[in-house]
Parts: C-alpha cells; sequence; structure tokens
C-alpha cells in the first residue's frame, strides 16, 4: 500500500483493540489484492445513546486503479465494544467478498466468446428461379 491506512472516529472511544484489528484486516487485503494504495476506515455512532444499545457503522473505501470499492456496514445489537468489532469484521468480510467478484471481472474470467460471423461471395445466381449460391471464405 503506499498510503498508510486512515482510520477515524466518530462519537466513537479511540480503542487499540479495534486499532489493532483494522490494521491486521487491512494487512489481510494487502494479500489478497496487491494493487491497493489506500484505504480509509470511518467508524461512527450516533451522537445520543439508545435505551438498547448504540448503532455502529463502519465505511470502508479501498482506493485502487480503476473504480474505488466502498463498503458500509452497520450494527444495530446491544451496547457492548464487542459489536464495534462485530461492525468492523463485518464491513472488511465484504470488501473482501467485493475485491474477489472484482477480480473475477476484471481479470476476464466472463468473457463471453462469439462465433466467427463467415463472409462469402454470390458464385452464381439464378434470377428467373429466385435463388442462386454463395462460395464462402472457408471452402464451402
Amino acid at each position: 500500500m503506499q498510503i498508510e491506512p486512515i482510520i477515524s472516529y466518530h462519537n466513537v472511544d479511540h480503542s487499540l483493540a479495534v486499532e489493532n484489528l483494522v490494521l491486521r484486516r487491512v494487512r489481510m487485503l494487502e494479500r489478497r489484492e496487491d494493487r491497493i494504495t489506500g484505504c480509509e476506515v470511518t467508524m461512527a455512532a450516533p451522537q445520543e445513546r439508545k435505551r438498547h444499545g448504540r448503532v455502529f457503522k463502519v465505511r470502508l473505501n479501498l482506493h485502487l486503479p480503476g473504480p474505488d470499492v466502498s463498503i458500509s456496514r452497520e450494527i444495530v445489537q446491544g451496547s457492548a465494544q464487542n459489536d464495534l468489532i462485530l461492525a468492523v469484521n463485518r464491513a472488511f468480510t465484504a470488501a473482501e467478498k467485493a475485491l474477489r467478484s472484482r477480480k473475477k471481472k476484471m481479470g476476464g474470467i466472463e468473457v463471453k466468446h462469439h462465433p466467427p460471423v463467415l463472409h462469402g461471395e454470390i458464385a452464381e445466381l439464378e434470377p428467373e428461379l429466385g435463388y442462386g449460391w454463395v462460395q464462402a471464405n472457408d471452402g464451402r
């Protein structure tokens, strides 16, 4: 990766465990796709706390040659720090899946092959009878 990953928090307490998890998952993505030039990870939660827990949103933006890959995942469970870890894991799992499908699509695996178009010349024409013969370029 040409640029270090950018990790930002919005209304979420900074956690060394979450940051280490993000850096480890970014390294795993780099092993899958070596053309990643940059990565931005944003972890956010609403400003007010809910009665039954918080909503954690993780947005992942991978910079690649060609179109960038943007992934966003949201967890609406409980209120523990583990929910943020769950949201990070789900976002990175979705990013791995998106990179696999992008690599498959960009790699030319799904290319349609069409039969060759045959060409020929009119060999003989019978205008009174309404038909003729064509001599194809392949000898038929």
